[in-house]
């Protein structure tokens, strides 16, 4: 398997879990790991490389500067700029890979994922999983109501259709034409890229908070997404997934759920911080006692998902059009 992952030095403990995690429950596996590092100290990677096995082959990759490639300063969403590498992958990976996985760094595997390589892309550039944005979010990237929005921390990538198709080049023209101001970043550029090219997978393999943080249809509420993810990810997909997850991915959001987080009530922090062991000390946890979160469990829980879904459904999009114009 060949998986390749982008990390600044902030998150060099939690990609530590992922990739940990990752080797553990796929022990069997010949796995290349390529990492993009943005400015990682010689010590950090000490740290990752220590997890290598025979098995195993950590390749360690400079950083691209984005702004650089296009010309103009980029606007970032959430995270830094090395998730833009997603979009070198083609220069930067040995030519004869012909599929890559990409994982985010704030990824915990629980199981093998040899189900998640061998998915067949033959017909298609991407596989990810979808996540729930309302159609506001399609139209400001300039998509249909009902277009396929996916979150891009968990991406499988036909790399021969990725060349072919000149993905990287497609992808530095949306950046230059709207002055690298787009909704989502790196994922809303994804968004745009793999429309009619993209076979959607479990949500088993991409497991987001907000699986954990809400019942399906509190979910529903909040998120208020499209007509083609309420059909494609039903309530007994999402909570089944929950329940057996194979991914799981620690997405941020104001109610402060990863596990590096003090006051996080995440199912699965106790057993993410078992598994960064001794390198706690790597570790800098912060707080996210914030308004909004102490405003959403002060108010009555109904009452809260109708406001909240209110400001993610309408109000975000609209603040983040304006920002992008």
């Amino acid at each position: 398997m060949n998986i390749i992952y982008a990390c600044d030095e902030t998150y060099i403990p939690i990609l530590y879990v992922s990739i940990k995690t990752l080797i553990k429950n796929n022990a069997d596996a010949l796995i290349n790991i390529y990492i993009v590092g943005d400015h990682v100290t010689a010590e950090s990677k000490k740290l990752i490389n220590s997890l290598c096995t025979s098995l195993n082959n950590i390749i360690w990759m400079p950083f691209m500067n984005i702004e650089e490639e296009i010309g103009s300063k980029v606007k970032l969403d959430r995270g830094s700029y090395a998730q833009f590498a997603r979009i070198f992958i083609g220069r930067m990976l040995p030519k004869n890979i012909k599929k890559i996985l990409y994982l985010d760094c704030d990824t915990m595997i629980k199981a093998s994922i040899i189900q998640l390589w061998e998915t067949d892309l033959k017909q298609y550039s991407f596989a990810a999983c979808l996540d729930a944005f309302s159609p506001l979010y399609s139209k400001n990237l300039g998509l249909n109501k009902d277009a396929d929005l996916i979150n891009s921390g968990v991406l499988l990538i036909n790399m021969d259709r990725w060349r072919s198709q000149d993905y990287e080049r497609k992808a530095i023209k949306i950046l230059r034409t709207r002055k690298g101001k787009i909704q989502q970043a790196d994922q809303g550029l994804l968004d745009i890229l793999c429309q009619n090219d993209l076979l959607i997978l479990n949500p088993m393999f991409n497991c987001i908070n907000g699986y954990f943080e809400f019942s399906y249809p509190e979910w529903l509420k909040y998120r208020r997404p499209n007509k083609n993810y309420r059909l494609v990810y039903t309530q007994s997909v999402i909570e089944t997934a929950s329940k057996t997850p194979i991914i799981i991915h620690f997405t941020s959001s104001f109610l402060g759920n990863r596990p590096w987080i003090d006051e996080s009530q995440h199912p699965f922090k106790t057993e993410w911080l078992d598994e960064l062991g001794s390198y706690k000390r790597f570790l800098r946890t912060s707080s996210k006692s914030i308004f909004l979160k102490n405003l959403f469990y002060f108010l009555p829980r109904s009452i809260s998902i109708i406001i909240f879904g209110i400001l993610q459904a309408y109000i975000r999009p609209i603040f983040s059009k304006l920002g992008d114009s």
